[in-house]
């Protein structure tokens, strides 16, 4: 059975170097890296475009650096292409780790994401004929 999501780590501090492990040219110079573990994807559908779009803008809203990890490949958790090709099944499991000041927060949010099952809130559309006159 697989544990459910922890913080393993977290009020590390880090260098800009080691914040940027990869791509992330807008990581803080320092700040703190927190790494959520042992996340599992639930959404029958795996990492979809619809989710790994959920993902990317939950990440946006943090001022901190997001890397998502699953089978030992690493994306930019703020970038859609990267996070489709992690090619993520149902019961995937991935690791995340966020680097910066706001690394906590945005971390609780991505828990949050996982947790629901990526089941955003979304406004219901509007009918087709809403103001048009027959």
């Amino acid at each position: 059975m697989t544990k459910p999501a922890q913080i393993i780590s977290a009020g590390a501090p880090i260098t800009r170097q080691q914040a940027l492990r990869g791509k992330h040219e807008d990581a803080p110079l320092t700040g703190y890296k927190v790494t959520l573990e042992r996340l599992v994807l639930t959404n029958p559908m795996g990492l979809d475009l619809r989710c790994a779009a959920l993902l990317a803008r939950t990440a946006l809203q943090y001022e901190a650096s997001i890397e998502v990890e699953h089978s030992g490949r690493v994306a930019d958790g703020k970038n859609l292409t990267d996070l489709v090709a992690l090619d993520i099944p149902c019961a995937g499991v991935v690791t995340i780790s966020a680097y910066g000041q706001t690394a906590q927060p945005a971390l609780e949010a991505i828990h949050t994401l996982f947790y629901s099952a990526f089941q955003a809130e979304e406004a219901a559309p509007e009918p087709l004929n809403q103001g048009m006159t027959p």
